[in-house]
C-alpha cells in the first residue's frame, strides 16, 4: 500500500512538533513517535479509521497520546492501492 502525504499534512506534523518542542522536547519526540505508530498501523490496516459522515470517502484515525489524541484524516483509494493523508492535528485543536 502506497502512503502519500499531502503538503498540508506534512506542514501539520511540522507545526505540531514545533509547538511541542518549545514547551517540552521529549513530549514532541513522543508525539511524533505516536503519530508514526498510528501511520504504521494504518499501512497494515487501511480501513482502521472511521468513515466520515459525508460523501467524500474521507476517514479519520484517532491516535491516542497521553490524555489526548491526534487525528489523522485520510482517504483510501483501494483501486490504486493508495492511502492519501490529508491532514493531521491535535484533538484539542479547532479544525474544519
Amino acid at each position: 500500500m502506497d502512503l502519500i502525504f499531502l503538503p498540508e499534512a506534512d506542514a501539520d506534523i511540522d507545526r505540531l512538533f514545533e509547538f511541542l518542542f518549545h514547551e517540552n522536547p521529549i513530549a514532541a519526540h513522543d508525539a511524533i513517535l505516536a503519530i508514526d505508530e498510528g501511520i504504521n498501523n494504518l499501512e497494515n490496516f487501511p480501513e482502521l479509521g472511521i468513515a466520515m459522515d459525508d460523501e467524500t470517502g474521507r476517514r479519520e484515525l484517532f491516535i491516542p497520546h497521553g490524555k489526548s489524541i491526534y487525528v489523522l484524516r485520510y482517504k483510501l483509494h483501494k483501486e490504486k492501492d493508495r492511502i492519501v493523508v490529508l491532514r493531521v492535528w491535535h484533538g484539542r485543536e479547532l479544525r474544519t
